[in-house]
Formats: C-alpha cells, sequence, structure tokens
C-alpha cells in the first residue's frame, strides 16, 4: 500500500505545513511499526486515534488497544478497531498478547511501576512489552536544558534512562531484553524554537494570535540548515546512548 495514500497525505490539497505534518505522522508510524507476525496478538496501551493499531492490522496483527481520552477512544473505535476507553486495569479480560507496546505513555503515568506489572500480566508465554519513552540522557536535554522539549512538563511526570528503565523492569518482574536510543530532530527543532520563544506573550486578540500561532510554522531558511544539523547530531549521539527516544524490549523474568 502506499502510506500517503493510507493516511490521506496527498488526498486533498492542504496547507504546506499541514501536508508536512502528515508525512511526518505516517513516517513515525511506519518508524514504530512492528515486522507482520501473521495472527499475532498487539495491545497498544495508550492508542490514542488508532492509527499504529490500524496500520499494524493492515500488516496482519490481531489488534486491540486501551486509550483514556474519551474522543480518542471513539476515532478509534470508528476504524473498527477493539478499543478499551479508560485504563489498562479496568480492560475486558482479553486472551493474552505477543507484544503489549506501551509508546510515550510511561512518561505521563504517576505510577509507571503499576503500568509494567499490568503490562507483563498481559502477555502470552515469550510475549514482550515494548516501552517508547524520552531519554533522560538525550542530546536535546544537555544542549537545551529547561527548554528541551521532551521535559513537557506538567504532563510529562518522570523521565527515564536506560538504568533507571532497567531497575522499574526488574521490580515489575521483568528482564530488559534490548535497550537503545534513537534520533528524532524534530525534538530538537521543537526544543530549539521553545528556547527563542519562551517567556513570551501571545496577543489578546483572537485574530493576532491566529496569526502569531500560524506564523510559528514557517521555519524560516536558516532553521533548515539547523533541521539538517540536528538530524546529523541526534543520529550520531543515538548510537552512544544519547538519541532523544529510548527504546525498550522487556520480557518476563526479572
Amino acid at each position: 500500500m502506499a502510506i500517503a495514500n493510507f493516511y490521506g497525505v496527498a488526498s486533498v490539497r492542504r496547507p504546506a505545513w499541514l501536508r508536512a505534518g502528515f508525512r511526518a505522522l505516517a513516517g513515525r508510524l511506519l518508524r514504530d511499526a512492528l515486522e507482520p507476525h501473521g495472527g499475532n496478538r498487539l495491545l497498544e496501551v495508550g492508542c490514542g486515534a488508532g492509527g499504529l493499531l490500524a496500520l499494524h492490522r493492515r500488516l496482519g496483527w490481531t489488534v486491540a488497544g486501551v486509550e483514556p481520552h474519551a474522543a480518542a477512544a471513539a476515532a478509534a473505535r470508528a476504524r473498527d478497531l477493539e478499543v478499551h476507553h479508560g485504563r489498562l486495569e479496568t480492560a475486558p479480560p482479553w486472551p493474552p498478547f505477543d507484544v503489549v507496546l506501551v509508546s510515550h505513555v510511561l512518561e505521563h503515568v504517576v505510577d509507571p511501576l503499576a503500568l509494567l506489572r499490568q503490562s507483563a500480566a498481559r502477555l502470552a508465554p515469550g510475549g514482550k512489552v515494548i516501552v517508547v519513552t524520552p531519554n533522560a540522557r538525550a542530546l536535546g536535554l544537555a544542549w537545551f536544558g529547561s527548554a528541551w522539549f521532551a521535559l513537557d512538563a506538567p504532563r510529562h511526570v518522570m523521565l527515564f534512562d536506560a538504568a533507571a528503565l532497567s531497575r522499574l523492569a526488574h521490580a515489575a518482574g521483568l528482564r530488559v531484553g534490548a535497550c537503545t536510543t534513537r534520533g528524532d530532530r524534530s525534538v530538537l527543532c521543537a526544543s530549539r524554537h521553545y528556547l527563542r520563544t519562551q517567556g513570551a506573550v501571545l496577543p489578546e486578540d483572537t485574530a493576532a494570535r491566529s496569526a502569531a500561532v500560524a506564523g510559528s510554522w514557517n521555519t524560516p531558511r536558516r532553521d533548515r540548515w539547523f533541521r539538517l544539523a540536528a538530524g546529523a547530531a541526534t543520529d550520531v549521539a543515538a548510537l552512544i546512548g544519547h538519541g532523544e527516544i529510548l527504546v525498550a524490549e522487556l520480557r518476563h523474568g526479572a
């Protein structure tokens, strides 16, 4: 299939910044996609509107999701996906899953240990929990400090590096099978933008405020060069454990 057509990137003429956003979303979904496994079962915790679940269903997975936000859960169900509106502990007694995906969720919860234990309880024998979360040893944090976009206070309650995540997994009865970091230049670019604009007050007039927000999407030429440099820097940093994103595979047997 053409991922651009599947996500509607090329179906309607949209503003350049919106088309770029759709392309970024499509690329992120493809990057996060797991290899096809026929009838294997996948549970996504915090599945949002179901984009990644829909992609995995097309790849041959049997999928289900959990989403606490009502509108997002409804959007996922509109795709004919089996999604529980609520939290993992209140989800139906589904058959065990081969993969439980916890992508950009762990940093939002006040009890990550409980979430990992609940995720482990949903695993089939030989299954794994995949955690994707911001890396507390990221290049961006060292570079931008309090302006690092992935701090995302107050929505991000806590962040982890590989050692902290390993200790958390052990406490949940899991072991780390693999743990890597990956680059994400969008985090570096957003951090730079935040560093330059934090503290600025938007105009009170609605039209002026809308214009200011819309203008923030217009990237100056110098920012394009920064984006290229950021991409190279974050990819190199990922090779030595300092990428923006931490990805860990957790299995039974601490």
